[in-house]
């Protein structure tokens, strides 16, 4: 029963991920696990390999797209309600000022590996050049054929002259690195021996002249095609589901990544989850037990539209799971759900941790809040769990004297624990680079000094200490001074290699004072230190959330209850979506890592992703 039990905690996790599973009641004692990535990599190149074609895309967008982006790209399909009502906002494709900021090859990527967090699935049963064809019709949406003919006009008058001798538009690998916003600018502010065209065209003569150029990418067999009729009439003659089986095979093959043969005894779960409705069901739960091979499979599974599908295991006190499939992209008697495992230690020690920061900010008086935030690393082949259930796994030390102890977004007493000295994690840490992830807050008495010792637990690449600048100083041998930090009024303040068993030992002096605090809880000063962790590589948004919150409590004098319950959800819409981009870098890091993507394509993808961020925050 307790493995069956974890094992259903691992969908559950997974759908409450979506948003989709806010109202699942957990069993007794669950506890969420930290799964292994899910997402598949990249199957194909990052530009197609021959020119798409939109009207090809036509039809395979209403089938595939619409249902939820709406026919006309404008995020007001069928489903886009449910998801809205669990504050998963659906993307407006059709809408300029969205798909401007975007590039074919990001568009294809998420087509590609779908991001099951805000309920999209991968479409893998489309091919290639067909993933590629619905791209071209998304971006079509707000490239009309209008617009397409005034550009070229202006291509005509303006540019012809060099660049039709030079420089190709239509080679896909360039231009689908290249997003509209790009364009414009390199349009405005020239590039080499071009010039600028800022002062010779407006502003929407430019747009159009980005989508001819984006045009010129798109196969000319056939004309674009009109606007496709409704979702609602097609599918009533044509019903979303025809293509899926009314039953499947899903087989699967347990692999450990340690090198080590699997058990002959392991046991694999599969799990039928109904994610239609606002509250996802679980249908129905099979177990076997996988042969000497690893093999399983599971014979006759029902399918429906909107079911959801996935396999997962226990090993050595860690939980592993399959892809997780949406019934809309089986249309195979088929399924393989595939599940690799590791072996398990129980000593941290093969961790690193890659950054560290520590915050401080000077909210109220007589006392310091402080943020440790944790990216981590685990660059061995074996996964780090407990050595029993509910022991810990990873420690967080902190100051003696450190009061309100804290994890940003758990509650401690469930999966974080306290322990002597701090406050440990009881989850497995599996093999991957800067996936885990933590952010642990505390306040402590400040009376002008503050003397800040903390052992140092696992080996640290880079620590940076964060203080508001002008009022506090630092004092430690460890750290130097790196300047103001990312144009915020915080002072870094960096150290290296700090060993295990070694301590952060600094001395903070000064007096606060008012207007240290406001400075400290600016909201423009949180926004551009959240932006600037993410550029130094820690993609948590706990930061922007606790000083969000110190700010409150400081103007909830002034504040009606109400409005501070609709500012609330506001930010956690915000939230939500700087989450996904930041998933977005972190894979694209993993990809990059792994040899995936060249290092010109890494570099310019991550940029945007930067700069996308940068506007949400």
């Amino acid at each position: 029963m307790k493995i069956r039990l974890s094992l259903f905690a691992l969908l559950v996790f997974a759908l409450t991920a979506c948003s989709l599973a806010a109202d699942v009641t957990p069993p007794p004692g669950y506890r969420a696990p930290t799964p292994a990535p899910t997402q598949p990599p990249l199957s194909g190149p990052f530009y197609p390999a021959a020119p798409p074609n939109p009207a090809r895309g036509a039809a395979l967008f209403v089938e595939n797209c619409a249902p939820c982006h709406g026919t006309t790209g404008l995020g007001d399909g069928p489903r886009s309600q449910t998801l809205n009502d669990q504050n998963i906002s659906v993307p407006a494709l059709g809408i300029s000022e969205f798909s401007r900021s975007a590039t074919p090859a990001r568009w294809y990527s998420m087509v590609t590996q779908g991001n099951l967090k805000r309920f999209m699935p991968p479409f893998t049963s489309l091919s290639d050049a067909q993933r590629w064809d619905v791209v071209a019709y998304a971006f079509s949406l707000t490239n009309p054929p209008e617009a397409i003919a005034a550009g070229k006009a202006l291509y005509q008058a303006y540019c012809a002259e060099c660049h039709d001798q030079n420089i190709r538009f239509d080679d896909q690998a360039r231009m689908a690195e290249l997003s509209a916003l790009q364009i414009d600018q390199i349009t405005s502010q020239g590039k080499g021996q071009m010039p600028a065209f800022a002062d010779k065209l407006s502003q929407d003569e430019r747009w159009q002249l980005a989508s001819y150029l984006r045009s010129l990418t798109w196969s000319t067999d056939t004309a674009i095609a009109e606007t496709p009729a409704p979702v609602e009439t097609l599918e009533a003659s044509a019903p979303l589901s025809s293509t899926i089986p009314l039953s499947v095979t899903v087989t699967g093959k347990v692999t450990n990544r340690s090198g080590a043969q699997p058990p002959s005894d392991l046991l694999v779960t599969l799990y039928t989850f109904d994610h239609v409705d606002t509250t996802p069901r679980l249908v129905v739960a099979l177990t076997v037990t996988a042969d000497a091979q690893g093999s399983f499979s599971f014979e006759n599974v029902e399918l429906k539209p909107g079911y959801i599908l996935g396999a997962s295991t226990e090993y050595q006190n860690a939980l592993y799971g399959s892809n997780i499939l949406s019934s809309e992209t089986i249309s195979s008697s088929v399924v393989n759900l595939p599940i690799e495992i590791y072996d398990s230690v129980a000593d941290p020690t093969v961790l690193v941790v890659d950054r560290m920061h520590i915050i401080f900010s000077f909210d109220q008086a007589g006392s310091v809040s402080v943020m440790e935030i944790y990216a981590i690393s685990n660059p061995s082949e074996t996964t780090v769990a407990a050595a029993g259930s509910g022991l810990p796994v990873v420690t967080f030390p902190v100051p003696e004297g450190a009061t309100n102890l804290a994890v940003e977004g758990e509650e401690i007493g469930g999966r974080f624990i306290l322990v002597p000295g701090g406050v440990a994690d009881t989850q497995p840490v599996y093999p991957g680079s800067g996936a885990y992830q933590v952010a642990i807050s505390f306040s402590m008495l400040y009376s002008d000094q503050l003397n800040f010792t903390q052992p140092v637990e696992l080996n640290t690449a880079a620590a940076t200490v964060l203080i508001p600048d002008g009022h506090v100083t630092l004092k430690g041998n460890q750290f130097s001074d790196g300047g103001l930090f990312e144009g915020t009024n915080y002072r870094r303040y960096d150290a290296s290699a700090l060993a295990a068993g070694k301590q952060i030992a600094i001395t903070l002096e000064g007096k606060p004072g008012a207007a240290l605090a406001a400075d400290a809880a600016a909201p423009n000063t949180q926004q551009t230190l959240v932006t600037g962790l993410v550029v130094l590589g820690l993609t948590l948004i706990a930061v922007g959330l606790w000083l969000f919150r110190r700010t409150r409590s400081q103007a909830a004098a002034e504040t009606d209850e109400d409005e501070e319950e609709v500012d609330v959800e506001e930010e956690a819409g915000e939230e939500m979506d700087a989450d996904t981009l930041m998933d977005a870098i972190i894979a694209l890091d993993d990809q990059f890592r792994a040899g995936q993507i060249p290092a010109d394509v890494y570099r310019s993808r991550r940029a945007e992703l930067k700069e996308q961020l940068r506007r949400v925050m």
